[in-house]
């Protein structure tokens, strides 16, 4: 993480965004369990029994305003996600993101989320279940990561509305092992980011997307191949709650 990222965000409230260390445990915990209205927890003997027991401290994020105010938090954990195939990747669960009541909506939240993007590198997840959220930040990476079900190609354009970014990928995949690259072809595909996310693991059929208007296809020869290629053996699963 670097040291330190200024944000004024939409209600012209400057706030600055910076990494944690061990010294910050205090101010942090005692922000977010303002920010969730909760009464500070007690430790077991040997420490653990809650939550921040757990924190890296060196991967969390505090906002602080202009006057010296903590005001919000964001935390990250460090685990494995195992991918279509069984390759498994570092994975950050994004968690404990936070903001005082005095605060919200002025944008502290978003700056918070912005600064994490631009901090981890891989694919962010959490929770278990419907709570299982993932955000690609790497797509030719994530791409060429995990296995995939036959052969043939796509001309992906992902849409990033959060990060005001849209890209084209050609994913050319061959017996089940894939490259992608940036390309200027048309798009067989286009979707936003979310939903690449939720067809990454196969836990939505391209088709369902479709049916729901949030992805286009060019055709529907398009949809078959996207489906044959996103399909898995079985649907994704996360036992971290967090």
């Amino acid at each position: 993480m670097t040291a330190t990222s200024t944000i004024t965000n939409v209600r012209f409230v400057p706030v600055t965004v910076h990494a944690t260390t061990p010294a910050d445990l205090d101010v942090f915990v005692t922000t977010l369990d303002a920010a969730f209205a909760r009464f500070p927890g007690q430790p077991e003997e040997d420490g653990s029994g809650v939550f921040w027991s757990a924190l890296e401290m060196d991967r969390n994020l505090l906002a602080v305003t202009d006057d010296g105010q903590t005001v919000g938090t964001a935390a990250g954990y460090s685990f494995e996600l195992t991918l279509p195939g069984g390759v498994r990747i570092p994975t950050t669960g994004v968690t404990n993101v936070g903001v005082l009541p005095s605060h919200r909506r002025r944008g502290i939240a978003a700056a918070l989320m912005r600064r994490q993007l631009a901090d981890y590198d891989a694919v962010a997840s959490s929770g278990d279940e419907a709570w299982l959220w993932l955000r690609i930040l790497d797509v030719a990476g994530a791409l060429q990561a995990r296995a995939w079900a036959g052969s043939g190609d796509l001309v992906l354009q992902v849409e990033d509305a959060f990060l005001e970014e849209s890209s084209r990928y050609l994913l050319s995949v061959v017996r089940g092992q894939a490259e992608c690259t940036v390309t200027t072809g048309e798009p067989d595909l286009v979707l936003d980011t979310s939903d690449l996310a939720s067809l990454y693991l196969g836990g939505v059929p391209p088709r369902d997307l479709l049916r729901a208007g949030r992805v286009w296809a060019r055709d529907a020869a398009t949809v078959e191949r996207a489906q044959a290629l996103f399909a898995t053996e079985r649907a994704p699963w996360s036992h971290h709650i967090f």
